[in-house]
């Protein structure tokens, strides 16, 4: 069986593991490692969820171009509170994708 850690890395690296494999680590009495594993298994099943919506809009619409930032800042300006500057403007605080 392998270690919490090494369940961890692999997560943070995209592979895909059995859910199954942090179960054990979910009922755990440690705080920490219960809150490791859930946090794995949420990122786990946030990026099925998101290699599903994926294939759903390549299903609707196959030749859009669905890379990060291909579809510009959807926020007026460009700018975001949390991340300063959209990354769809190219990092040009003036540039206005709408």
């Amino acid at each position: 069986m392998a270690s919490l850690m090494e369940l961890i890395e692999r997560v943070n690296k995209g592979e895909m593991i059995d859910p199954t494999q942090l179960e054990v680590y979910q009922d755990s009495s440690n705080s920490a490692e219960k809150f490791l594993a859930h946090h794995a298994r949420a990122m786990l099943d946030l990026r099925q969820a998101q290699q599903h919506m994926m294939q759903s809009l390549e299903a609707i619409d196959p030749r859009a171009d669905r890379s990060p930032g291909a579809a510009g800042c959807q926020v007026r300006g460009g700018r975001h509170r949390t991340q300063g500057i959209c990354a769809g403007s190219g990092g040009d605080p003036e540039r206005r994708e709408l």
